[in-house]
């Protein structure tokens, strides 16, 4: 990938060119589980990108399980470099407080669980999920 940026060697930059590195945008990811469904909100999900380098972030609640069960998956705000490789991790906000990992599932998909591999809905019927990370851009 060619850098973004169209600065050149010895070019003195602006306050507002260096501002415009990295900042962050939002992103209206698709959330959906492995298995079932549930109504889920994103409250909040940005990213930044950096050359190949991608910073995310993202809230996500549910105030019931319905059917939903095993693995958090949401669509990534950037093609990934690679998959099946860890990207981020966070906490469930809910009354159980356990920490969550997620991965690459596809360069298309963030997927995320429990740090012991339980389903992302097996701690309760209410969850808030903060998650954060970073992965290679295709």
């Amino acid at each position: 990938m060619a850098s973004p940026f169209p600065f050149t060697s010895g070019q003195v930059l602006t306050a507002a060119q260096l501002n415009a590195i990295g900042e962050w945008t939002a992103w209206s990811p698709t959330v959906t589980f492995s298995t079932g469904s549930t109504t889920t909100t994103v409250a909040e999900a940005k990213y930044a990108q950096v050359n190949e380098t991608v910073f995310w972030t993202a809230v996500i609640t549910w105030a019931a399980v319905g059917t939903a069960a095993n693995t958090l998956q949401i669509t990534t705000p950037v093609t990934a470099a690679l998959s099946g490789v860890h990207s981020g991790s966070g906490l469930d906000g809910g009354p159980s407080l356990d920490s969550v990992w997620v991965y690459l599932s596809s360069t298309t998909q963030l997927a995320s669980r429990f740090y012991d591999g339980s389903s992302i809905t097996s701690k309760g019927s209410y969850a808030i999920i903060r998650i954060s990370g970073s992965y290679e851009a295709a």
